[in-house]
């Protein structure tokens, strides 16, 4: 197996930090003391020889990559981006053409903007046993959701074969596509190389790589999933449940990197200047020596946890008596611990789905429709069957905090031994 670092994009996503003369991949973010292209190769040499170790990216990146990587000299380059479509051809033709690598031989390409466990990239292996033992010539690696996020794409799944791909949905979007049971799109990808010659061949006539590369603006500039996986009828998937989490946004690094301030919002200083929140509510200010960008939130307000996800509508302090108000989202399948409160009663009014509920040791089934009243000192979870979504009204004579829960179970099974004994 042949390993590719994806590596030529401008990171634009990422501006005022990124820019085109020091793209995303060769920058040093935050405390980090490593750049993302140097973290995956590392964290790839674990699985693939160095010598099968390529690095894809721009001629203009090559010296800046050298003083990275002393004495590597595996690149592939591209003489302009014009998306992953023509970056994964062009790989595929040097590695043919001037590698004389065999058709069989199976090619990763791996993006080098995650941050992943450990263990992510064993997935790699897994996928070339899969593919060498199909009439497949391509496949991917789909991650278990942790959360509805618009910023990633989705895989609906059947049986390890790729039923359909949805690129950014809306957050509701987003939900009924957990609900199915679908996969982020982590885009790591597996080919075998001749099932990518034939595609190369379909685009480009061509001599050798030197012509392909002198024909290779006129190829379409375009991703690769819409040029190829949306189209194809015979794509493996392979299941990670590693953690992944894509580098490439600032909604995803404002958190890494800071903590927001009284407003939410995160103010991410690159300079050793002050700056100011005067009521700006709900963004993410960045600051470099490049420039200054202010940036919405997505998400807004939104805590998100294994199970599902809350929002804090609103809070009330009345005559010494505090009520807050939640909207909850429980995933299919997915509990909240088994838990009870000091301080604090709570009244859910479920609203979407069904599922069963325990309070004090006792398990009754629970629809959209359904109040269930839980006082001070009960224990009490609930678990959805299809999604379920509910408003919780918490009533306490203190100030309302979510510290305030003593957890006496976490998974379900645990939770239903535990209420047997």
């Amino acid at each position: 197996m042949k390993c590719i670092l994806l590596a030529g994009g401008k990171g634009k996503r990422l501006w005022p930090l990124s820019t085109d003369q020091m793209p995303k991949q060769i920058v040093n973010i935050g405390d980090y003391n490593s750049c993302m292209l140097e973290k995956t190769y590392q964290a790839v040499s674990q699985i693939c020889k160095e010598k099968d170790i390529y690095i894809s990216t721009g001629i203009q990146y090559v010296e800046k990559i050298k003083s990275i990587f002393q004495n590597f000299d595996n690149f592939i380059l591209e003489n302009e981006c014009i998306g992953t479509f023509g970056a994964i051809l062009n790989i595929a033709v040097y590695l043919e053409n001037i590698k004389n690598t065999s058709q069989e031989e199976t090619i990763a390409i791996i993006p080098i903007d995650h941050e992943v466990s450990r263990d992510f990239y064993d997935a790699l292996n897994i996928a070339d046993k899969r593919l060498r033992e199909s009439t497949s010539g391509i496949g991917l690696v789909g991650i278990q959701p942790t959360l509805p996020s618009s910023q990633y794409g989705y895989i609906i799944e059947e049986n390890g074969i790729a039923k359909s791909f949805h690129e950014k949905p809306t957050i509701e979007k987003a939900e009924e596509l957990i609900a199915n049971k679908a996969l982020w799109n982590s885009g790591l990808l597996i080919f075998k190389l001749g099932f990518m010659i034939q595609i190369a061949k379909k685009y480009q006539k061509y001599k050798n790589y030197e012509d392909f590369q002198k024909k290779y603006t006129s190829l379409p500039h375009n991703s690769f999933d819409k040029e190829v996986l949306e189209k194809e009828d015979n794509v493996l998937v392979v299941r990670s449940n590693e953690s992944w989490c894509d580098m490439g946004t600032w909604d995803v690094l404002a958190d890494k990197l800071s903590t927001p301030d009284q407003f939410n919002t995160n103010i991410i200083n690159f300079e050793d200047k002050k700056i100011v929140n005067d009521g700006v509510d709900n963004s993410i200010i960045v600051n470099s020596p490049n420039g200054i960008r202010l940036i919405k939130k997505k998400n807004t307000g939104m805590e998100f946890r294994k199970w599902g996800f809350f929002k804090v509508i609103q809070d009330f302090d009345r005559n010494k008596r505090h009520i807050r108000i939640k909207d909850l989202v429980i995933f299919p399948n997915q509990n909240i611990s088994y838990q009870y409160h000091n301080e604090r009663s709570e009244t859910w009014y479920l609203i979407k789905g069904d599922g069963e509920v325990i309070i004090e040791g006792k398990i009754k089934k629970v629809k959209a429709g359904d109040i269930i009243s839980i006082p001070v000192q009960k224990k009490h979870s609930m678990r959805a069957h299809h999604t379920i979504e509910f408003v919780e009204v918490q009533y306490g004579t203190k100030k309302i905090r979510e510290e305030d829960i003593v957890r006496l179970g976490i998974e379900w099974d645990e939770i239903l031994k535990s209420i047997s004994e």
